[in-house]
């Protein structure tokens, strides 16, 4: 296949591929921000926590075959638990919650890493997909506001998980909002199909004895 033409006149758009935690995790995350929240409604902003997979720019002509490889990615994957592991910050305005990467988890990411190493070299666009997945919890604080939020979080022990049966395709919006595009399943275990090897996959995966 050859690389896409790109035009001047080529829309580009940021794109992100999430997970919703489950209810328990869902609530295991705003008990850890609650006091927070009643002290600083107003100074933050308290986003609903989802996992991040991946945030990418790509050109708007792109989605089609982003939204065909990832379905071919999902439909054989699994549904893998994640681990949710205590509050972390990334100065200057980010406060987030650790996700433990699991076998499975660590297994996905990898697929995934592949899949979007590969929509660069037909897009010409750069690789700026996250390693390590996030959970946001507060975000768009001031700089004094942070140190606070760390120095009260520091001390804050948070253990959950959950397990990511769905992912959901986003789009962002010129008016900053975001726009679900597609969403994809993951087999249950009773329903996987062992041994299958995607076209992008760098390694065979043997399913073991």
């Amino acid at each position: 296949m050859e690389k896409q033409t790109l035009t001047p006149w080529d829309n580009w758009l940021r794109y992100k591929l999430v997970a919703q935690p489950d209810g328990n995790a869902l609530q295991v995350l705003e008990q850890s921000r609650q006091s927070f929240r009643e002290a600083y409604p107003e100074e933050a902003v308290y986003p609903q926590p989802e996992i991040s997979f991946f945030e990418q720019r790509l050109p708007e002509s792109a989605e089609p075959l982003l939204c065909q490889w990832l379905q071919q990615l999902c439909k054989n994957e699994t549904a893998f638990p994640v681990v949710i592991n205590n509050l972390s910050g990334k100065p200057p305005h980010l406060v987030y919650a650790r996700v433990q990467s699991t076998g499975a988890h660590a297994h996905f990411v990898k697929k995934l890493k592949a899949l979007l190493q590969q929509l660069a070299g037909f897009t010409a666009a750069s690789i700026s997909h996250q390693q390590i997945s996030l959970l946001p919890l507060i975000t768009e604080m001031s700089g004094m506001l942070f140190h606070k939020a760390m120095q009260e979080f520091s001390a804050t022990e948070l253990a959950a998980q959950t397990t990511v049966q769905h992912l959901q395709l986003m789009k962002r919006l010129p008016d900053g909002t975001w726009q679900l595009i597609q969403r994809f399943a993951l087999l249950q275990s009773s329903n996987a199909v062992p041994g299958v090897q995607h076209w992008f996959s760098p390694t065979a995966f043997v399913h073991p004895n």
